[in-house]
């Protein structure tokens, strides 16, 4: 309401007042994607008769971050021939967050939420056809010591929280741009990039 009556008084112009919002309201991952959407991104599409631009990106709404649909209608209005710009905004954050999730299932372990054998195997070698210097990596596959034995004594429950336990403790250890994996059971995958 604060920017509305600005906008209505005069008191700044779009873009402006697109910015203020950019930094007030946008989740910090998604302000660069939402500034070259409004500024240079609907600057361009100005110059086009008859575009429609779209951008998902989260803000914060009633509390929490919100996932938002913003759609930009790029149109010359016929007589004056004046361009014009309509944007809509919609909720999508339960559509997007479902996505989200089925996505997280289909990439991720379900105990440990490192990446599932197949993932792990596809990011190692999408890395060593895009990268010549394949001697610069490493691959670490890691294992718990008896780990049967956790479980014949403690339990399948208490094996389970050892493995989460350890897939914590390489999410802390390795850097992010590192693929960790689980190969199943107990055994963990580590390709570390351009490290000997």
């Amino acid at each position: 309401s604060v920017y509305r009556e600005e906008a209505l008084n005069g008191k700044c112009d779009y873009l402006e007042l697109m910015m203020r919002y950019k930094e007030d309201l946008i989740h910090p991952d998604d302000k660069l994607i939402y500034a070259e959407f409004i500024g240079v991104g609907l600057e361009s599409a100005m110059k086009s008769e008859n575009h429609t631009k779209k951008l998902e990106y989260r803000r914060l709404l009633d509390g929490r971050m919100q996932w938002l649909e913003i759609t930009a209608h790029i149109f010359k209005e016929q007589y004056s021939e004046n361009m014009f710009a309509l944007l809509y905004l919609k909720n999508i954050d339960a559509q997007k967050r479902k996505e989200l999730e089925q996505e997280t299932a289909a990439t991720r372990d379900a105990l440990t939420g490192v990446f599932n054998r197949a993932v792990f195997k596809y990011h190692v070698e999408m890395h060593m056809s895009e990268n010549e210097e394949l001697e610069d990596s490493t691959l670490l596959l890691l294992d718990i010591d008896n780990f049967k034995q956790i479980n014949d004594t403690y339990g399948h429950a208490e094996g389970d929280h050892v493995i989460k336990q350890l897939s914590n403790a390489l999410m802390k250890t390795f850097r992010r741009k590192d693929l960790l994996g689980r190969f199943g059971g107990d055994e963990f995958m580590v390709f570390l990039k351009n490290v000997t």
